[in-house]
């Protein structure tokens, strides 16, 4: 059995699927046809493009500045919790052998 992987669009790639309803007259039925692709993840990509355009997003899959900040501290909160666990168990280990 293979695992399917997930199509990733760029921000481009939904701007101009957004293009085709909001400029160019298309329903989001027949965009999305067009396009091959869901006409649910179109929609959303409309509402999510209404609330804060594609064009301001940073980072993957259309992560705010922000949100790409919050992940990278905590990856490094992650990172410093296993070093501190390491060390702890490294120094009780010395503490024990040197007795």
């Amino acid at each position: 059995m293979t695992k399917q992987t997930r199509k990733k669009y760029t921000p481009e790639y939904k701007l101009e699927a957004i293009a085709l309803v909001r400029d160019q007259g298309f329903s989001i039925g027949e965009a999305a046809a067009h396009l091959d692709i869901n006409h649910n993840m179109l929609r959303r990509w409309l509402k999510e493009h209404e609330a804060q355009p594609f064009s301001d997003y940073q980072g993957k899959a259309g992560m705010t500045p922000e949100q790409k900040r919050i992940r990278e501290l905590e990856k490094q909160v992650r990172e410093l919790q296993l070093d501190n666990d390491i060390l702890k168990k490294a120094s009780s280990y010395f503490a024990k052998h040197m007795r």
